[in-house]
């Protein structure tokens, strides 16, 4: 009776996410493709949110009951936040509570993680962009666009991180462009030849003076 309830019940699923390399636009989109994998029991994200880039990740974390671990960046050039993550897989691997993992990431620094798991007898399923380098692509047992996610879910626009800035179409000319409605504006009238109120008259007569003859 245990057997069969274990074969039927979902896959437990450890989803670490590298915020470091992962948009908080994406976070709807993520974890309802988790949902057609399996159960995320454990939901953690790493990365340095002092940082202002991490700020929109805090409004995402109560709302899909992730829990951040804090990485302060002390060094530049080094990434804590890779290591941390690390670690905690590895722990969370031997504990042996789960079926897979979910990598949310785009760095090929997780190849070796990801190969580790699988050479453990668990399933890896990956998540990022079509960037990331085919090395950690080919380490999971399916690895999965985030463009393709935000295609089905209507969000094309979040694929570029929000960040599209409206163009402005400059006219070919090199003139001003006018709107439809100064276009369509009558001329200005002329400027009156008087001031408003007063008619115009013809300028007086010269005065001559009489020719006197010669006494």
């Amino acid at each position: 009776m245990a057997s069969t309830s274990i074969q039927t019940r979902a896959p437990r699923l450890a989803v670490l996410i590298d915020a470091d390399n992962t948009s908080a636009q994406w976070a709807e989109a993520i974890f309802e493709e988790v949902a057609t994998i399996g159960e995320a029991s454990v939901r953690r994200i790493y990365g340095d949110f002092s940082g202002t880039l991490l700020v929109s990740w805090q409004q995402k974390l109560a709302a899909h009951a992730v829990v951040p671990h804090q990485q302060f960046a002390y060094t530049k050039g080094k990434n804590s936040s890779d290591i941390a993550l690390v670690i905690d897989a590895m722990d969370l691997l031997h504990s042996e509570r789960f079926d897979g993992f979910v990598l949310v990431s785009s760095d090929s620094d997780f190849t070796r993680l990801a190969s580790r798991v699988r050479e453990q007898g668990l399933d890896v399923f990956g998540i990022g962009r079509r960037s990331t380098p085919e090395s950690f692509r080919k380490a999971c047992k399916r690895f999965i666009f985030i463009e393709n996610l935000l295609k089905a879910a209507g969000s094309e626009e979040a694929a570029h991180g929000g960040d599209r800035s409206a163009s402005v179409r400059e006219p070919e000319t090199g003139e001003p462009a006018t709107s439809p409605a100064a276009a369509a504006a009558p001329p200005a009238p002329p400027a009156a030849p008087c001031e408003p109120g007063r008619r115009a008259h013809p300028p007086p007569p010269k005065k001559t003076r009489p020719v006197l003859a010669p006494a």
